[in-house]
């Protein structure tokens, strides 16, 4: 039987164990939270009969969209702390140095993009980072908005330096891909900690300087 024990060891063996983040995890948040969250509280959509919590934005915490994409993204956070557990316990030698830090990269990246949607849409959240460390705690806490912010940077930071500059199957992230979310991350953070109405010009700055490397 495959287990975690015997697995992970090769390199075809850790990138299929990575390949699992960018698809079935995501589900709840693709189906159909995707637009409820984005598109109808945007604006850009509209429904007369379905999801109205949204449409209207007068959603209240038992909407089924709103559970469900939650649901979705500490799947991702927990899949991805998971796979970091085990590439670090399980790796073979016969798994590569280059293929390995890849793998990790990969994994640190969509925690990060997990996070990313749970501080936006839900605010405090709490930071979790080894599944294990939490089986049987009743008391775990929420993180503040700005270090969740501090997290995800640090995270997609050290996942830009670690992924290759091609993809090395089609599909698969890139440096490229981590910068442009960088972009993203320090331009949404200058508004978040903004003074007195004024955008940080320090994130401002740095989603310039990582826009312009992608381009």
């Amino acid at each position: 039987s495959v287990v975690d024990a015997n697995f992970y060891k090769t390199n075809d063996q850790v990138m299929a164990a990575t390949s699992l983040l960018y698809s079935q995890v995501w589900f709840d948040y693709n189906d159909k939270a995707m637009y409820n969250l984005g598109d109808f509280r945007g604006g850009s959509a509209y429904s007369a009969w379905n999801d109205r919590g949204n449409v209207l934005f007068n959603t209240t915490g038992d909407n089924g969209e709103n559970g469900a994409s939650w649901r979705a993204f500490f799947n991702v956070v927990a899949q991805s702390n998971l796979f970091l557990y085990n590439i670090n316990r399980y790796a073979g030698e016969a798994v590569t140095p280059s293929v390995k830090k890849m793998a990790i990269a990969e994994a640190r990246y969509m925690r990060a993009l997990a996070y990313r949607f749970l501080v936006m849409n839900w605010g405090a959240v709490p930071v979790i980072e080894n599944n294990f460390d939490h089986l049987f705690d009743t008391s775990i806490t929420r993180n503040t908005v700005t270090s969740v912010w501090r997290f995800i940077t640090r995270e997609m930071r050290a996942a830009g330096e670690d992924l290759p500059t091609t993809a090395v199957q089609e599909g698969r992230l890139t440096k490229w891909s981590a910068e442009a979310m960088l972009a993203r991350f320090y331009l949404t953070r200058a508004g978040v900690e903004s003074s007195g109405g004024t955008r940080k010009q320090q994130f401002l700055d740095s989603a310039k300087y990582f826009g312009q490397d992608v381009i």
